[in-house]
């Protein structure tokens, strides 16, 4: 029986490590992800012409009550851009919320990491109506700071972007039965052992 306290604590040692496993950081790096302060607060506007605004129409937003209209002047190039706090060496997932206004003309929605491209769309065939579109792009980062840069152009109406976010990739997330399942070969392995230990102690008796 004196096998039993350090069987029971290596059990939580393997449950806690699956639990470690199923729960990994989702802290979304980007401030004001969705523009609910009702301004480009955390990030930098760069455009000609000023057309861009934080529209306060819940029904045109993804979630929330505010949402960002983008759009320069007719033929130019806008940029709206934020310096993120990253870990050189790790994985992130970039995902954000983007609709078509209008698409009655050639236009472009560009997001780019320390200036690579990473994710591109283009009226047409982003034709959505206003509809949000999920989108998502993976990147690692190469230092303690990584700029994330959205470029766009939209001549006759607005780009709408909203729940914009940058988090760790997931390496392993298990739901907490896939959790379970994991912990189970290791309790069985382990009252096993205890039982070898209760037989050998019982014959040297």
């Amino acid at each position: 029986m004196k096998h039993l306290p350090i069987i029971l604590k290596s059990l939580c040692v393997a449950t806690s490590l699956c639990w470690a496993v199923s729960s990994g950081s989702a802290q979304n790096l980007v401030t004001n992800p969705g523009f609910e302060t009702g301004n480009f607060s955390g990030y930098t506007l760069n455009e000609p012409g000023g057309f861009s605004n934080v529209g306060s129409n819940p029904a045109f937003a993804n979630s929330g009550t505010f949402h960002a209209n983008l759009a320069p002047a007719v033929g130019a190039t806008g940029s709206l851009s934020q310096v993120l706090t990253t870990t050189a060496g790790t994985a992130y997932t970039l995902s954000f919320f983007l609709a078509n206004n209008n698409s009655g003309a050639v236009n472009f929605f560009q997001a780019f990491i320390n200036g690579a491209l990473v994710s591109a769309s283009t009226s047409p065939p982003f034709s959505n109506n206003g509809v949000y579109q999920q989108l998502f792009a993976n990147f690692t980062a190469t230092g303690s700071s990584t700029t994330l840069d959205f470029r766009y152009r939209h001549d006759p109406d607005f780009w709408r972007l909203d729940d914009v976010s940058v988090t760790r990739a997931a390496v392993a997330t298990p739901d907490s039965g896939a959790t379970l399942w994991l912990a189970l070969p290791i309790l069985a392995g382990l009252c096993l052992l205890h039982v070898r230990v209760r037989r050998g102690v019982c014959a040297a008796v």
